[in-house]
């Protein structure tokens, strides 16, 4: 029969009321499986209750000591004072012995009131036996001390490191901690022969004794130095590739000023003296060469075109992001009516979804979508009827039309500067527009791809990166 420990608590509360009231310890002599004696001060037997009746067959006269086995004798001269718990052997009538954790409980009314948990031999030796296989094991180093310094255990771990002997640096622990220190995952440096240890102490006093735990991090502190290091050659090289940006950066913005004034101002005087020639001189260079000038105007004012959308494409990449959230479907709204308002003669229908929230620079994004519906305008021009479709699915949004498509095997050059699928004379155009879109897509942390079919549409699909939790 096993009695559980949870009765225990049954006599702990007769002793210690949480009302304040005292309980008769006595009145749980009949508690079922509560294996109880009470014991005049002295040690001798006044009462047992019916599981001790039950479990050793007897009602015993005499003193308790009696019952107990002499190597266990002892363990009476501590049973006075708070309730305290240990192992026992009982003598059952036929002269075997029973294996008990006992507890005793001294109210103060003259009684001392026993109390035992069963326990099967073999079970107690398995759990001992358990215990000290894991202790034995354990990566860690273990050892018990006696308050004079005497090692009672000592772990495998513990005899790796110390080979049977506390270094000094651990004896100072020791001092601490029978001062009334805790010490908890104190560092601490050892030598062993020639090698440095490190090591993560901890401490306490335990039941009179010491117990020591050291974790040797050697290899894990070796580990965090180099991560540290590896951290400071990472920073470096950071640092060194911002200055090589903010160099690259500064000649980039010295470019740009360069284009738009050193080369701009002789592209204004080409034109320029053009247009005079051909104003003052234009009887005398006949209509061939009114022409030629003409061709040299008209060359002169799109290189003129294509400097602006290249400055306005490198400040896509230097001016910071002010991101915020934004109604993508308002926005397409706004720049098709644009669109509508400058060529009121067509017949075109605009579907863009109701809702469409995103996350990113509102400026960028509208000049993004400013290229795309400008693209599907211009490109489904000859169409009598034309469609823009913008919405959302699952994964990203995306510009439909109806117009002229193009050929999926160039679909690669699409999205690269000056690069173009249709000549200027059907279309006009500079080859900035869906580059840009890449830029403005790309710096949002999202995609953009194409998919067409020559003579019936393109469609456009981008992604931008969600907000951050």
């Amino acid at each position: 029969m096993y009695v559980s420990r949870e009765k225990s608590s049954v006599l702990e509360s007769a002793s210690t009321p949480s009302d304040g009231k005292w309980i008769d310890p006595t009145a749980f002599l009949a508690v079922p499986g509560l294996v109880l004696c009470v014991c005049h001060v002295d040690g001798t037997i006044l009462q047992v209750s019916a599981a001790w009746e039950e479990v050793f067959g007897c009602r015993p006269k005499g003193a308790l000591a009696d019952l107990i086995h002499p190597e266990d004798v002892a363990a009476l001269k501590q049973q006075f004072g708070p309730p305290k718990s240990r192992s026992a052997r009982i003598k059952r009538p036929d002269g075997s012995y029973q294996q008990v954790v006992w507890s005793a409980h001294e109210p103060g009314d003259g009684h001392v009131y026993n109390h035992f948990v069963l326990a099967q031999e073999d079970e107690v030796e398995k759990t001992l036996s358990t215990l000290q296989a894991i202790v034995s094991n354990a990566p860690v180093a273990i050892a018990v001390l006696d308050s004079d310094g005497t090692t009672r255990i000592w772990n495998n771990q513990a005899r790796r490191l110390f080979g049977g002997e506390l270094p000094k640096e651990i004896e100072k622990v020791l001092s601490r901690v029978l001062s009334g220190d805790e010490i908890n995952d104190l560092p601490v440096t050892i030598k062993r022969g020639e090698t440095r240890v490190d090591l993560s102490v901890s401490a306490s006093t335990i039941l009179g004794s010491v117990v020591l735990a050291c974790d040797d991090v050697t290899d894990r502190n070796a580990f965090e130095r180099q991560l540290k290091q590896l951290n400071r050659k990472l920073e470096q090289r950071v640092s060194e590739r911002t200055s090589e940006l903010q160099a690259a950066n500064q000649e980039l913005e010295a470019f740009c000023f360069s284009v738009s004034h050193d080369i701009r101002t002789p592209l204004r005087a080409i034109d320029g003296f053009s247009r005079a020639v051909i104003e003052d001189y234009g009887d005398v260079i006949g209509d061939v060469g009114r022409s030629y000038l003409s061709r040299v105007r008209s060359a002169s004012q799109r290189l003129s075109d294509l400097i602006d959308s290249l400055l306005r494409l490198t400040r896509l990449t230097r001016q910071e992001l002010a991101r915020n959230h934004v109604d993508l479907g308002e926005v397409a709204r706004e720049v098709a009516l644009h669109l509508q308002v400058g060529a009121p003669e067509r017949s075109v229908e605009f579907q863009i979804a109701h809702s469409l929230p995103a996350y990113g620079d509102p400026r960028l994004l509208q000049v993004m979508l400013e290229n795309l519906f400008g693209n599907a305008w211009k490109f489904s021009s000859p169409r009598e009827h034309t469609i823009i479709e913008f919405g959302r699915d699952e994964d990203s949004f995306f510009v439909r039309d109806n117009g002229v498509g193009f050929d999926p095997a160039f679909s690669s050059r699409l999205f690269q500067a000056f690069e173009r699928l249709h000549s200027n004379a059907e279309f006009p155009g500079d080859g900035i527009g869906l580059a840009t879109c890449h830029r403005i897509v790309t710096r949002h942390g999202g995609s953009i791809s194409a998919v067409g079919i020559l003579g019936e549409g393109v469609t456009i699909r981008f992604s931008l990166q969600e907000m951050e939790a």
